[in-house]
């Protein structure tokens, strides 16, 4: 049975996940109320975003021992100012995605370009956040690596179907995200245990990638800024060029470091003093 503070955070990641659920309902209808978004379109998003926080309550609450300070391993009781602003983003996923889709037929660029700014923001917020007040947690460095990606995933496709997105930054920005989770996965693998870690060169790509995707619907609302797209462009493929070759050094290493453990582990049990 569920321990007390255990029963409380459980209930504490329930009640959050419906107050954002809620809130991103609140806004889409707003928003398809101003621009006459069709039923069907406004239907589908309700059904996603419903099945989208479903899914993230079960995994959240099934894997909510991981919810305990890195610094001395104490399981919160509720979830923590931090990953509630973690949360926030990632529950804001599906109603980004939608507005881009939107724009096809309607002219929410300034909505879009808002709400980018603001996902873009509480990125830097949750970080800061959590270093001021000493209250990282396991599961938050899971959530913000995990919310980034799967963000510039989710925006980088959307841009790239409406043709908003050069092929080759596409291609490239992929190619980043499926090294990171690949190698995540390789690594998760050698070492049978989650460690999730970002490099230097890692951050300021998601850092600039972030830019340009909300200087891209700015330029759409302000045409004075659209000469600056390619250039923006250009700044974010360099660097994102380079978080690829830093990304698969530091993969390359950790492989390396992880089989030498493996090997040094081997080594110990064969031993005489191990054998009998």
């Amino acid at each position: 049975m569920d321990d007390p503070e255990n029963k409380t955070l459980k209930k504490s990641i329930w009640k959050l996940l419906w107050i954002y659920y809620l809130l991103t309902l609140v806004v889409f209808l707003t928003v398809a109320r101003l621009y006459s978004f069709a039923v069907f379109f406004i239907c589908l998003f309700i059904a996603v975003q419903t099945i989208y926080l479903a899914i993230a309550d079960f995994l959240l609450v099934m894997k909510r021992r991981f919810f305990y300070l890195t610094r001395n391993g104490k399981v919160l009781s509720t979830v923590n100012l931090a990953s509630k602003i973690t949360l926030f983003r990632i529950s804001m996923i599906p109603l980004v995605l939608f507005l881009i889709i939107a724009m096809k037929n309607y002219h929410v660029g300034a909505v879009l370009a808002v709400f980018i700014g603001l996902v873009c923001l509480s990125d830097f917020f949750d970080g800061y956040i959590s270093r001021r007040r000493n209250e990282e947690t396991f599961m938050g460095r899971i959530l913000d690596s995990s919310c980034d990606y799967l963000l510039l995933g989710v925006v980088a496709i959307a841009f790239h179907i409406d043709g908003l997105l050069s092929h080759w930054l596409f291609w490239l920005l992929l190619s980043r995200l499926l090294l990171h989770s690949l190698g995540m996965l390789v690594l998760l693998l050698l070492r049978r245990k989650l460690n999730p870690q970002t490099t230097l060169f890692g951050k300021i790509a998601v850092a600039a990638t972030m830019v340009l995707f909300v200087y891209m619907p700015a330029a759409w609302i302000f045409p004075v800024l659209m000469p600056g797209v390619k250039l923006v462009e250009i700044c974010a493929g360099i660097l994102i060029a380079l978080s690829l070759v830093d990304k698969g050094i530091y993969l390359a290493r950790g492989i390396r470091g992880s089989s030498a453990e493996s090997q040094a582990e081997t080594i110990k049990h064969d031993s005489p003093a191990h054998t009998g």
